[in-house]
């Protein structure tokens, strides 16, 4: 049950840590228990600027550490997850004029979707991988308006172009019908006043079927989107507020789409699926530091093709 990870890892500005750590691992049908000793060494570069905050120079130390995590399956797909560490700071930290202790701790409690153990088979029988063409227009309507039905649509005619891989990671979830899909996307903002910008999304989507004639299919998606530059309508928006735009916001991305195969028959139109779809950036309502405790974002209602492979 033992293994030993090694790690060395680097910000941009070359201040470096190195992790040698001993693991354990034990499992049975109903919880599995991580255990590991680690020790950690620190450059002088590294302790100055984050236990020493730039105030105090502090030489480079050894910080040893120990922990255990256990994942208990509670039912269907829900497990509960507890994670103690505690660490014994290296001498150079301690030797902060305002650090006060010699030991940190942290307990964590939860709960996570994992793989249900009862079931055997395979997770992915039926799921197809797929890309996803989809072409919009920026709307200046918040997502509940949109929801609504009273979208407005950007004077400007701001437009986004984007596509989607997705891989199936499970064909059910909570005993439910619903497809499981880990996604990465691109998209393209169109220039109007300056070069276009690129973004970047990754998340996971559910899909669940409605068995019709005409088979429609909800989709829902949550994940992180990264852009290279802040898109008009967004930027306008928060300046507005008197926000800082964020280039990393929250990603969700709501669709429903028809079964082409359904409509005009054929196996390959089998594999198509036409829709529409919400592309929404926001902050999650300004409590996320990832995001610099913001609030707004922008919306992109799309049309698309999905194929399945």
């Amino acid at each position: 049950p033992w293994h030993v990870d090694l790690e060395i890892m680097s910000d941009t500005h070359g201040r470096e840590l190195a992790n040698a750590r001993l693991g354990g691992l034990w499992e049975s049908r109903k919880w599995t228990l991580r255990t590991y000793l680690q020790a950690q060494y620190k450059t002088s570069e590294f302790n100055t600027k984050f236990y020493g905050l730039g105030l105090e120079s502090v030489a480079a130390g050894v910080e040893l550490g120990a922990g255990a995590s256990l994942f208990y399956h509670l039912v269907s797909n829900i497990s509960l997850y507890g994670r103690a560490e505690v660490s014994l700071l290296d001498q150079p930290v301690r030797d902060i004029s305002f650090i006060n202790r010699d030991l940190t701790a942290q307990v964590y409690l939860g709960a996570a979707f994992t793989n249900d153990p009862t079931i055997t088979e395979p997770p992915v029988r039926k799921s197809q991988p797929y890309l996803r063409l989809a072409q919009g227009r920026v709307s200046t309507s918040s997502l509940a308006d949109i929801l609504s039905g009273k979208a407005l649509d950007d004077p400007d005619n701001n437009r986004m172009t984007t596509l989607f891989y997705g891989h199936p990671v499970s064909d059910r979830m909570l005993g439910l019908p619903l497809q499981v899909y880990f996604i990465g996307g691109l998209g393209y903002h169109w220039p109007i006043e300056k070069q276009g910008i690129l973004e970047f999304i990754l998340g996971l989507k559910v899909y669940y079927t409605i068995p019709l004639p005409v088979r429609l299919r909800l989709g829902l998606a949550d994940g992180w989107s990264w852009v290279t530059d802040i898109p008009y309508v967004e930027n306008s928006e928060l300046r507005g507020k008197d926000y800082e735009p964020n280039k990393l916001m929250n990603f969700l991305d709501i669709s429903v789409d028809l079964n082409l195969g359904d409509i005009f028959g054929g196996e390959t139109l089998d594999r198509m699926w036409f829709g529409y779809g919400i592309h929404h950036r926001s902050a999650a309502f300004g409590t996320g530091e990832q995001f610099g405790y913001i609030k707004g974002g922008s919306n992109v209602q799309t049309l698309y093709l999905q194929y399945e492979f």
